[in-house]
């Protein structure tokens, strides 16, 4: 497998932070095992959609866990694709990563 430049993971990174940005579900659902995540946006859609109250103590209680739960996954995974994880659970910010790099490169 070819390595990947310093360009393509900052590419990577830039669009899942703008996915991240645009829809803030991402933040809660990266980096984790597939069931958490889904466990995660089902009791947020049910919120939503006005199902189960916004102040309800218990399912407070079990999205705290779960969001536990995912980021305990995250930091023990050994799958690739951490950069792409991290991106999504740091929305893009005002900063632009390599700037100053490529600036140098120009001089």
């Amino acid at each position: 497998m070819p390595k990947r430049s310093d360009y393509d993971i900052r590419q990577e990174a830039s669009m899942s932070q703008q996915l991240a940005a645009i829809d803030s579900d991402y933040i809660d659902l990266a980096g984790s095992d597939p069931e958490t995540s889904l466990a995660i946006q089902a009791l947020k859609d049910l919120r939503t959609l006005g199902f189960i109250d916004k102040d309800n103590p218990a399912v407070n209680m079990m999205l705290v866990l779960l969001n536990g739960r995912r980021k305990a996954f995250f930091a023990t995974n050994e799958k690739s694709g951490d950069v792409t994880k991290l991106g999504l659970q740091m929305p893009k910010s005002p900063k632009i990563y390599g700037k100053e790099e490529d600036e140098r490169k120009k001089s």
